[in-house]
């Protein structure tokens, strides 16, 4: 690993004197990652959340001489932090921002959380996230669509790893090894998502040299003074935009775990759950048992 942060931290142009040569590694680094992603392809976008790893994501294509259409989505009437500031950043950089809403009524939500699970998707943070990935995935005209999906991981932003081994670096470094060694499902469920619709999705964050890279950080050289500084300091667009935002998880920020938390107080829940995780599996099993007889049930 000392050779690996040794390998990324030898300066590589002289760029701006303000930056660290980390940070102009950093931007450097994604930019190849990019351009190479690129080979080939006329027609792409972007996921946008207006969260940092998105927009860094931007700033980089922008530089590349792209000018790519950004997409994003939220829950009907959802007061949405993302869509506020992803208006911004396109009213800004005069891009278009095609706005994806998911609709808010109950039959709808029951109807679409048995489509997703029917494809598979279980998990509580997967069917809330791919449910907004299905309705991006109608919504996108273009062929390749970028996505800073999986970075969160590598910073170590989740409450339980900061708690954990924010300051040992060892152990900083072995929980993320060990989160990014399992199965992606989420992953895996978005691009079956998009594959259906012809669309092939770009994870530039998941790509070995980036995943190397940070890993070769620890968690305050990432992380401080703030999270995720080491984007926001080889950015200057986030600090000139005023639209630096850690962000939550985006089915908190987009509305779909609030709508979905709605499942809870609702006639599908007979056994009285008090997690919405268990209506999931609740539903798998209405499903395997009579699934003629539990769409009756739901239909006002």
């Amino acid at each position: 690993m000392g050779m690996l942060h040794q390998m990324f931290t030898t300066k590589y142009d002289a760029g701006d004197s303000n930056k660290t040569e980390k940070c102009i590694i950093m931007r450097t680094l994604l930019n190849r990652l990019l351009q190479k992603e690129l080979e080939g392809t006329t027609d792409i976008a972007v996921s946008f959340s207006g969260g940092l790893d998105s927009q860094c994501i931007l700033y980089s294509l922008l530089e590349l001489g792209k000018k790519p259409n950004l997409y994003i989505y939220y829950v009907k009437d959802y007061p949405s932090p993302d869509l506020k500031r992803s208006r911004k950043i396109a009213k800004i950089l005069d891009l278009k921002l095609v706005e994806t809403i998911i609709p808010n009524d109950f039959e709808t939500l029951v109807k679409d959380v048995i489509t997703l699970i029917k494809m598979g998707i279980t998990g509580k943070v997967d069917i809330q996230c791919n449910h907004g990935q299905m309705y991006l995935a109608k919504a996108v005209k273009e062929k390749t669509l970028f996505s800073g999906s999986g970075a969160d991981t590598l910073y170590g932003v989740f409450k339980s790893v900061i708690i954990a081994s924010s300051k040992d670096p060892i152990l900083f470094n072995s929980l993320r090894i060990k989160m990014l060694s399992k199965p992606n499902f989420q992953k895996i469920h978005e691009e079956n998502i998009f594959r259906k619709h012809g669309i092939t999705l770009k994870y530039p964050f998941h790509e070995p040299k980036m995943e190397d890279y940070l890993l070769s950080y620890s968690w305050a050289e990432i992380n401080k003074p703030r999270n995720k500084y080491i984007i926001v300091k080889d950015y200057p667009e986030i600090q000139k935009y005023k639209t630096y935002n850690p962000r939550g998880s985006q089915q908190i920020t987009a509305g779909t775990r609030a709508l979905h938390n709605q499942l809870i107080g609702s006639k599908l829940n007979r056994l009285k759950r008090k997690r919405v995780q268990e209506i999931y599996k609740d539903i798998q099993r209405y499903l395997i048992v009579n699934e003629k007889m539990f769409l009756k049930l739901i239909t006002p």
